[in-house]
């Protein structure tokens, strides 16, 4: 019975997570992806807008727009075995703009991120 069943799909989104150059950033989220994915179907987001995480080694582009670019962690460790993305937003040089451009490269990456699959 539980073979009929459809797992769910669940995609958390946030500017916390561990990476390379901030390994203790976010671990709880990772911790709660870990929990929801023996329930669901789970990918994760890691918005940033810091070069430093968006040039480190371990990443695959996925895809990019004239304002974000999309990674996929390859490292397992980082990972914990979800699918994870880093999606790289531009900070844009024009004040009061920067929460639209935000916006603008999360739909575009969670987007890019359903074509995946």
């Amino acid at each position: 019975m539980d073979q009929l069943v459809k797992k769910r799909r669940v995609l958390f989104i946030s500017p916390w997570y561990p990476s390379r150059v901030y390994p203790s950033l976010g671990p709880f989220v990772r911790e709660h992806a870990k929990a929801a994915a023996r329930f669901a179907e789970v990918q994760v987001v890691h918005l940033t807008s810091d070069r430093r995480i968006r040039e480190a080694e371990g990443q695959q582009l996925v895809d990019r727009g004239r304002y974000w670019e999309l990674y996929e962690e390859l490292d397992c460790r980082l990972s914990a075995g979800l699918k994870t993305y880093r999606l790289w937003h531009r900070r844009p040089g024009i004040p009061l703009t920067g929460y639209l451009s935000y916006l603008w490269a999360v739909l575009q990456g969670v987007l890019a991120v359903r074509h995946q699959g």
